[in-house]
């Protein structure tokens, strides 16, 4: 609810000030200038992405345990009330998770620790996420694929779609996501190869970063 609430604020507020570039568009999404701004180009998907990682460091979590005990906060908030507690890993275009899985220790400890508290559905590389149509940027679908996501967490989608992680079958999820991203890369070599020129996972992401598992 306030998540909601600061939203509809900050929508409220970007056309209050009446400005002849505004953030965002009537239904609240991103205007076009404002992807033009953020990407550099309207039909550039990559550019300028280092510029916004770099900025992300500073909320990196530093006492990485927090996210955490909240989690299992929640958990024990719904079993008291009798709430049906659904998690999920929404999904994110390949390249996004090229870049979150550097870091294949951080990254297995995210997933490990996150499957001992509560078991959630993970669309991280599942079939028919990957196209850069269905994202407004690497990490934020649009409604086509969120409209997927949905009917597959309410129980009217694919069944297939999305894989079920728990703390038995972590190491078997990381290994098959391994595979999948091998598989993309191989099938989209160009892309991979202009991603890394462009936005420098070298220099973004150091391993050990935090980031790259946030």
């Amino acid at each position: 609810q306030d998540a909601l609430r600061d939203s509809l604020l900050t929508v409220r507020e970007n056309h209050r000030e009446a400005s002849d570039a505004p953030v965002y568009s009537p239904d609240g999404k991103f205007s076009e200038a404002s992807l033009a701004y953020i990407f550099g180009q309207e039909d550039d998907f990559y550019k300028n992405l280092h510029a916004l990682l770099r900025e992300q460091r500073s909320f990196v979590q530093k006492d990485r345990s927090v996210p955490y005990e909240e989690l299992a906060a929640i958990r024990d908030l719904c079993a008291a009330n009798g709430i049906e507690l659904i998690v999920f890993a929404p999904p994110v275009h390949p390249l996004q998770a090229a870049g979150d899985q550097r870091d294949a220790r951080d990254y297995a400890d995210w997933m490990q620790r996150t499957a001992a508290i509560v078991p959630f559905v993970d669309f991280v590389l599942a079939p028919g996420t990957g196209a850069a149509e269905d994202y407004w940027d690497t990490a934020h679908m649009k409604d086509r694929l969120g409209s997927r996501v949905l009917a597959r967490l309410a129980g009217q989608g694919e069944a297939a779609f999305g894989r079920l992680v728990t703390a038995e079958t972590v190491a078997e999820h990381l290994a098959w996501q391994q595979q999948a991203l091998a598989a993309w890369e191989a099938q989209h070599p160009e892309l991979r190869a202009a991603y890394d020129a462009a936005a420098g996972w070298s220099e973004v992401l150091p391993e050990g970063d935090a980031l790259a598992a946030a």
